[in-house]
């Protein structure tokens, strides 16, 4: 699993530049925040899910996915519905990657609307959710 680690200091240094920190190193620990973690992490889950829905990138979109949504589902407060709204994603990816073969273009399109309305359904139910208590520590 990918972990979120606080960048702070000297390692910011580079990284962000300009107008959001004071000094040199960038802005202040407080930017790194739950929020832009799990919009980071989000958008690799979109990614990966345009990629299985294009019927690009096969098992390794699947893993890229997979990893992505336990890295959110590790940020935020636990929520069965989130949890579920996550294992329909994947296994709706999955049917897709599991259902490609040489010599067909991509996806079915039933199976292509389940996977783009579970990924609706992850987002809205992600949208609510709050960070976990491991989360609050590293603020």
């Amino acid at each position: 699993m990918v972990g979120v680690i606080p960048v702070t200091g000297s390692e910011a240094a580079g990284l962000h530049r300009g107008g959001l920190g004071e000094g040199e190193f960038g802005p202040p620990r407080e930017a790194f925040s739950f929020r832009s973690a799990v919009g980071d992490a989000l958008s690799f889950v979109e990614l990966a899910v345009g990629r299985v829905a294009e019927g690009e990138g096969g098992e390794g979109a699947l893993r890229e996915l997979e990893a992505f949504l336990i890295e959110i589902l590790a940020l935020v407060e636990r929520d069965p519905g989130l949890a579920l709204a996550a294992d329909d994603l994947h296994r709706a990816a999955a049917m897709i990657v599991g259902d490609l073969r040489p010599g067909r273009e991509g996806a079915d399109v039933r199976r292509r609307r389940l996977l783009l309305d579970a990924a609706r359904r992850f987002r809205a139910r992600l949208d609510a959710a709050g960070p976990s208590r491991a989360c609050l520590r590293l603020s």
